[in-house]
């Protein structure tokens, strides 16, 4: 019986939107899909209240249990004990997929996020760092597949990609520095490559990521800790000492021979960019206080800077010069008290905010030595998330459900140019946008 229903209120709704599109009247189906979706049974149990959707972006994440690598092992791995799958598509309008997300007809794109971790043993990327051993390894898939059946339900069946990129990262035992040292530090416990390949369109090159022959671009993302010591970069924040660095740095190397193979091989580089990011002990806040908050635990910096062509950067990273632009990445925690971004939830109380600050910088002398020394920038966004106790949802019900657990949001702003916002970011003006990324978790109907 339920599947004759099933059968029923599908045949019927296709033929509503079949013969309402052919009469070009688009309200009339929209108004009729609600109305059907909102009253109808539902039909696959479905993970929100029910309604509909022109159009949407979907986010699904699901762990699996351990087995064989349904991946078609490109480690050579035996089990794992997850997986998590980021699909998004962009859905015309009908009926409400989110009730049956893989029970659809055709998609224009989709994309897969594959992360799996493999037990310790040889390093199949052919030992970039003369490493023996390493303890895991993830990847990170992401395929564009043409229109048509359902991927989801074959996501390796396909018959060629026209692209792959592969996020590669590895622990090292601790021994000297591989990268030249560019902290001066003698020994550190471990580090991180960030390899990600573009592979023109063939077989599916997840069977052979590494099966040759030449790629055109490489990039490695190394992090390294420091022992704590005086600011190896010249102390923007005037703090003293801190615990820990940590550098990003991503080259383009020219098509030719693999570089992976020995991805230090000198050379000229392009650009390089620096990811620092330092703890501060409690004290004032060293940012001018943008919440007026008096006292917070720590600050962390994102600064990134591109050098010009010429010798390897990383032998000097901070041989001065002039650059053309830096971004910082603020983050603070705030204690719990009244809303401090003028209450855009009409929320009472919540426990903490973080705030995503970047700004850039015209060139002349590097601004690290004074990165808030005032000036003009054209932008700044704001990355604001919090979490709201369960009870009505204050986004005036989206998905039409009574309670959730937690929220949510990312809000960026367009500022124009002008005075430093830094200084009061919530200073109003004016803004030309704001967007809203909302997850919530609701308990099954």
């Amino acid at each position: 019986m339920k599947v004759s229903k099933l059968s029923f209120v599908t045949l019927a709704l296709f033929c509503l939107v079949s013969s309402s599109l052919a009469v070009g009247d688009d309200s009339h189906v929209e108004s009729e899909i609600k109305r059907l979706v909102t009253s109808g049974p539902n039909r696959e149990a479905p993970p929100v209240a029910s309604t509909a959707y022109i159009s949407n972006d979907f986010e699904i994440k699901r762990r699996v249990p351990t087995g064989p690598d349904p991946i078609q092992s490109p480690l050579a791995s035996g089990v794992y004990a997850s997986s998590s799958f980021d699909v998004k598509r962009r859905v015309p309008s009908g009926p409400d997929p989110i009730q049956s997300p893989l029970a659809s007809g055709v998609y224009a794109l989709s994309s897969f996020d594959v992360k799996r971790r493999v037990p310790s043993g040889p390093d199949p990327i052919q030992s970039p760092l003369a490493s023996g051993v390493y303890a895991s390894s993830s990847f990170d898939v992401k395929r564009r597949v043409p229109s048509g059946p359902d991927p989801i339900q074959s996501p390796l069946a396909s018959g060629v990609y026209a692209s792959s990129s592969f996020d590669v990262k590895r622990r090292v035992p601790s021994g000297p520095d591989p990268i030249q040292s560019p902290l001066a530090s003698g020994v550190y416990a471990s580090s991180s490559f960030d390899v990600k390949r573009r592979v023109p369109s063939g077989p599916d090159p997840i069977q052979s990521p590494l099966a040759s022959g030449v790629y055109a671009s490489s990039s490695f993302d190394v992090k390294r800790r420091v022992p704590s010591g005086p600011d190896p970069i010249q102390s923007p924040l005037a703090s003293g000492v801190y615990a820990s660095s940590s550098f990003d740095v991503k080259r383009r190397v020219p098509s030719g021979p693999d570089p992976i193979q020995s991805p230090l091989a000198s050379g000229v580089y392009a650009s390089s960019s620096f990811d620092v990011k330092r703890r501060v002990p409690s004290g004032p806040d060293p940012i001018q206080s943008p919440l007026a908050s008096g006292v917070y635990a720590s600050s962390s910096f994102d600064v990134k800077r591109r050098v010009p062509s010429g010798p390897d950067p990383i032998q000097s990273p901070l041989a001065s010069g002039v650059y053309a632009s830096s971004s910082f990445d603020v983050k603070r925690r705030v204690p719990s008290g009244p809303d401090p971004i003028q209450s855009p939830l009409a929320s009472g109380v919540y426990a903490s905010s973080s705030f995503d600050v970047k700004r850039r910088v015209p060139s002349g002398p590097d601004p690290i030595q004074s990165p808030l020394a005032s000036g003009v920038y054209a932008s700044s966004s704001f990355d604001v998330k919090r979490r709201v106790p369960s009870g009505p949802d204050p986004i005036q019900s989206p998905l039409a459900s009574g309670v959730y657990a937690s929220s949510s949001f990312d809000v960026k702003r367009r500022v124009p140019s002008g005075p430093d916002p830094i200084q009061s970011p919530l200073a109003s003006s004016v803004y030309a946008s704001s967007s809203f990324n909302l997850k919530s978790n609701r308990p099954k109907s």
